[in-house]
């Protein structure tokens, strides 16, 4: 940083604070792992909308033409046109960057005959309260 002139401080904090200073607008970079816990595209669009400042909008990004789209997607049903909607809203985060996207998960499940229930969820990793053992099976394979 001292080659480019910029003047960096890090904050060392724990996690409760850290989420304060977020909410508070008092960090300048930030960074954690989102997850949907639904099919719909609001969780990660509601990252930019200008209203939820206060709550999941950590960049504090806040482009009236932005929310615009973004109230618009909520009220429409599924389909092309809904679609084109969040494609401009899309572009219009891709534009102004409130949030860079730099990973994602890759996931290996192992599991066991006798796991019942055992389905990888498309949108959650919170999968362990539908699953159950059967003993009897576990038991009869010995182990």
């Amino acid at each position: 940083m001292n080659a480019l002139g910029l003047r960096t401080k890090f904050r060392v904090a724990q996690w409760p604070e850290l989420v304060k200073q977020s909410m508070a607008g008092q960090l300048m970079i930030w960074g954690y792992a989102w997850q949907v816990g639904q099919p719909d595209s609001d969780t990660i669009f509601g990252m930019a909308y200008g209203p939820n400042t206060e709550s999941i909008n950590d960049a504090r990004f806040n482009l009236p033409a932005y929310n615009r789209l973004f109230e618009q997607q909520r009220v429409m049903a599924d389909g092309p046109e809904r679609l084109a909607v969040l494609r401009e809203a899309t572009r219009l985060m891709v534009a102004y960057m409130p949030y860079l996207l730099h990973m994602h998960r890759i996931y290996v499940d192992l599991a066991q005959p006798w796991v019942v229930g055992f389905r990888r969820h498309p949108f959650t990793s919170r999968r362990w309260s539908w699953i159950d053992i059967d003993t009897e099976l576990r038991a009869a394979r010995g182990a």
